[in-house]
């Protein structure tokens, strides 16, 4: 009986003991600036590269930040705005992985309130 309880208590202490070690904390892979250059953000533009309106950081643990939240899907919509002569891309991140090119789009320039993204879920970071 003696046994069983040693071996209880040490099952438990292990338990324990690995279930509230501190996590390792991620860290930045790569850091996206926003392009404040005008100059810069036409030339990219011209070349089909999006230009970055909010600072973004990839971590180490395949999630995503802006300065105050955390997404788990970086993503990358590509389509064409109404009326515009040549295709769009927009970077989103956000904590849902179907996010369509045109709920991106009308999160721009729709004055639906319902049509804007809650920034605690989506952000749109860049556009070209």
């Amino acid at each position: 009986m003696k046994k069983l309880i040693l071996m209880t208590m040490t099952a438990a202490a292990i338990c324990l003991t690995a279930c509230g070690a501190p996590k390792e904390e991620a860290t930045v892979v790569q850091t996206y600036e926003v392009v404040t250059d005008d100059a810069v953000a036409k030339k990219m533009m011209e070349d089909c590269q999006p230009v970055t309106m909010v600072q973004y950081f990839e971590m180490s643990d395949g999630t995503w930040k802006t300065g105050e939240y955390t997404y788990k899907h970086r993503l990358e919509l590509r389509g064409r705005m109404p009326n515009a002569a040549m295709d769009s891309v927009f970077i989103v991140l956000s904590n849902r992985d179907d996010i369509t090119f045109d709920q991106a789009g009308r999160s721009l320039y729709s004055s639906n309130s319902a049509d804007q993204f809650n920034p605690a879920e989506t952000v749109l970071v860049a556009l070209g």
